[in-house]
């Protein structure tokens, strides 16, 4: 989902809305455009460290959402995803969170909602918590990133073998995401999420370092769900879509 947004005096931006991504990153140009400071960080990307830069907004406006002095990672967009080419920035769990979000797929809009707790418990610089599920392939749970910016299932492969390593592969081929990551692509026989039954067609790539995303199998894809809206309660940390 794409939106229009403003950082400091930079008006009319695109935003994608990316629950997969913890940290929002904003796209270098625009950070040369305010003239602001960067310094060097590291991000997780998929499944390996790159290199990056941070620096910090001034303010930020999106929707109704309004936040001032917010760290960011910098990055040629571009570069950083083939899905963010002609994008400013892309807003991550450290904003999204700041609200209740529905994502409504047929009229293609996207609703805002005050969290059902006072604003002051929550702050941009907590760490985000990334929106998870249970997700069970052939009856046997995986714990996976619900994220709005990515089309299907990815899963980390050593890890979701370790724990299923009976799997059952209906076809197996070789294949691209994008231009920077090889991956093999299946069809499983069942994919449920709690009692509905949901695309079976997966990604498997080569996991990050063990301590990196403990406990987390992969990716879900919310087009997976096939769902007409899909809503995102952050207060309560649960997803419920039609």
């Amino acid at each position: 989902m794409v939106i229009e947004g403003r950082i400091g005096s930079v008006k009319k931006l695109k935003f994608i809305l990316d629950t997969g991504v913890i940290h929002s990153v904003v796209d270098r140009r625009v950070i040369q455009k305010l003239h602001l400071p960067v310094h060097p960080a590291q991000i997780l990307n998929v499944n390996k460290t790159v290199a990056i830069e941070r620096a910090t907004l001034p303010d930020m406006q999106f929707g109704p959402v309004q936040v001032t002095a917010i760290p960011v990672l910098v990055a040629d967009l571009a570069d950083f995803s083939e899905f963010a080419t002609h994008v400013d920035a892309l807003i991550g769990m450290d904003l999204l969170r700041l609200n209740n979000l529905t994502i409504d797929n047929v009229a293609k809009k996207v609703l805002f909602d005050p969290l059902d707790k006072p604003a002051s418990e929550t702050s941009t610089k907590d760490d985000p918590v990334c929106m998870t599920a249970e997700v069970r392939l052939q009856d046997q749970p995986v714990r996976l990133i619900v994220d709005t910016g990515l089309q299907g299932i990815l899963l980390y492969e050593e890890r979701v073998l370790n724990r299923i390593p009976d799997l059952t592969v209906a076809a197996k081929t070789e294949v691209d995401i994008g231009r920077r990551l090889r991956a093999k692509q299946l069809s499983i026989s069942s994919a449920r999420l709690g009692s509905n039954e949901i695309d079976a067609k997966v990604w498997l790539v080569k996991g990050p370092p063990g301590n990196v995303l403990s406990g987390i199998d992969g990716f879900l894809g919310t087009s997976s769900l096939k769902a007409r809206w899909i809503k995102f309660n952050f207060a309560t940390n649960t997803l419920s879509w039609q």
